[in-house]
C-alpha cells in the first residue's frame, strides 16, 4: 500500500498488528508482482518509440497486445505464487495473524495487479505518442483524489483493516484504467491504439520472441 495507507492505519484500533500485516504484504506484492510487472513493460517502452520515429504508429496496436499477452503469460506463476502467500510468510516466521492478513490481502491484490498491468500498458502508448499531460492528469485525479478518499473512508473511518486496504487499491488501479480509457476515446485514439489493420503482422512469431 502507498505512505498514505500506512499512515491511516497508524490511526486505527489495533494500528501496530494492522501496520505490520500492511508491511508484510507490502513487501511480498511488491517483490512478486510489481516489480517482475514493471520490468515487463520494458517490451512495450522499447517498441514503442521506434515505431513511431520510423512513422510505422500502424505496428502500435500489435505491440500493445503482443506485450500485453507476454506479460500475463510470464505472470501467471506470480499470481497463482499469491494463492500461498500466507503460509510461505508463516514458514519464514512471520506470526500466524499477520499471515493471514498477508494471505487476504494478496488474493484481493490479485484485481489490483491485473489494473495496473492494463492501465501501465495505456499509459505507455499515450505517453509515447505526446499525451504527457494526460498521465499527470490522471495521476492528480486517482492519486490525489480517488485513492486519498478511497484509503480514508475503508482504513481509517470505516475500520476496515486489510480489506479495506486492498480494496481501496482496487477501486485506485480500476479509476485509472478508465481515466486513460476515456481520455483515449476523448482524443480519438482508440482505432490508432487498439484496432490492427488487415493483413498486419503476426500477434507472435519466432522473430519477435527471439
Amino acid at each position: 500500500p502507498p505512505l498514505l495507507a500506512m499512515i491511516f492505519a497508524g490511526q486505527t484500533q489495533g494500528s501496530a498488528h494492522l501496520q505490520a500485516s500492511l508491511g508484510y504484504g507490502r513487501v511480498w506484492f511488491n517483490c512478486t508482482v510489481l516489480m517482475p510487472t514493471f520490468g515487463l513493460l520494458g517490451y512495450i517502452s522499447n517498441v514503442l518509440p521506434g515505431c513511431i520515429g520510423a512513422e510505422r504508429e500502424d505496428r502500435i496496436p500489435r505491440y500493445l497486445q503482443r506485450s500485453v499477452l507476454l506479460t500475463f503469460m510470464l505472470m501467471l506463476p506470480m499470481y497463482m505464487l499469491q494463492f500461498a502467500a500466507g503460509g510461505i510468510m508463516y514458514r519464514l516466521g512471520v506470526p500466524w495473524d499477520n499471515a493471514a492478513d498477508v494471505r487476504d490481502y494478496c488474493r484481493m491484490m490479485l484485481v489490483t495487479a491485473v489494473l495496473i498491468a492494463v492501465s501501465s500498458h495505456l499509459e505507455s502508448v499515450c505517453v509515447n505518442l505526446g499525451y504527457t499531460k494526460c498521465a499527470t492528469f490522471n495521476s492528480f485525479i486517482t492519486g490525489l483524489g480517488v485513492d486519498v478518499a478511497c484509503t480514508y473512508f475503508f482504513i481509517f473511518s470505516w475500520g476496515w483493516g486489510i480489506h479495506g486496504a486492498a480494496l481501496a487499491q482496487i477501486v485506485v488501479q480500476l479509476s485509472r484504467t478508465l481515466v486513460w480509457v476515456a481520455m483515449i476515446y476523448y482524443f480519438g485514439l482508440s482505432r490508432k491504439i487498439f484496432f490492427v489493420l488487415v493483413g498486419g503482422e503476426a500477434l507472435l512469431s519466432k522473430t519477435e520472441l527471439r
